[in-house]
């Protein structure tokens, strides 16, 4: 069994799901500075994959956050 890493200090955890304004950038700053076409291949290839991530928990979230209000008869507006 791995040990837990400890609380989370960064900070990110208290953002939203889908608020990326301070999220962690040193993959698209990488893949600009990266000297090698092929490394910046693929720290763009990373960064589009975790857009992919972003975009289906933004998602999921979405959709389980509007069962919730209606299991409650909950409307935010």
């Amino acid at each position: 069994m791995v040990p837990s890493p400890g609380p989370d200090r960064s900070g990110a955890g208290n953002r939203r799901l889908g608020d990326h304004t301070r999220g962690d950038v040193r993959a698209p700053i990488a893949a600009g500075n990266a000297s090698e076409k092929e490394i910046k291949g693929f720290y763009q290839f990373l960064v589009d994959w975790e857009k992919q991530h972003l975009e289906a928990l933004r998602t999921l979230y979405n959709s389980v956050r509007q069962d919730f209000f209606s299991a409650g008869s909950f409307s935010p507006f």
